[in-house]
């Protein structure tokens, strides 16, 4: 996937606000993101989801 591709999905397709990804990560909601991502294909959730679960040392995150 290239910038281009991303920024057409960000303006066709819409998704999640970045701010809004951000407020259910500050209420531990990593999980919930996770399945907007895989239901959805929603890319902020997925990168909050990664954020969170790396945040927190889920297996795969930094270190692991």
């Amino acid at each position: 996937m290239n910038a281009d591709n991303l920024q057409w999905q960000l303006s066709n397709l819409g998704g999640v606000p970045p701010r809004i990804v951000d407020e259910i990560l500050e209420r531990g909601g990593p999980e919930a993101l996770m399945d907007a991502a895989r239901e959805r294909g929603d890319w902020f959730c997925t990168a909050g989801a990664v954020r969170g679960l790396s945040a927190r040392g889920s297996p795969g995150g930094p270190g692991r």
